[in-house]
């Protein structure tokens, strides 16, 4: 794996916070990485690399990760 740029850690930075709030949510509906990765269909290592704010999901795995959790993405507020 190839050392990220100045840019994309200063985003996996700004990433963090996201994460952090992401996993809370999954941990108290009691939804394993393992069971959450089934329901959006992705790998189990991606959704640990995730929340580790190691790697930022791709968009569609972002939206399908806040539906499950049942964590509200306004894109109006984003924008």
């Amino acid at each position: 794996m190839r050392k990220p740029t100045e840019r994309q850690t200063e985003r996996l930075r700004e990433w963090k916070p996201y994460t952090e709030l992401f996993r809370q949510k999954r941990q108290e509906l009691g939804m394993s990485q393992r069971k959450l990765s089934e329901e959006i269909d992705a790998e189990h290592s991606a959704v640990g690399s995730w929340e580790r704010a190691e790697v930022i999901p791709p968009t569609v795995q972002f939206f399908r990760w806040a539906d499950a959790i049942g964590f509200d993405v306004n894109l109006e507020e984003v924008a």
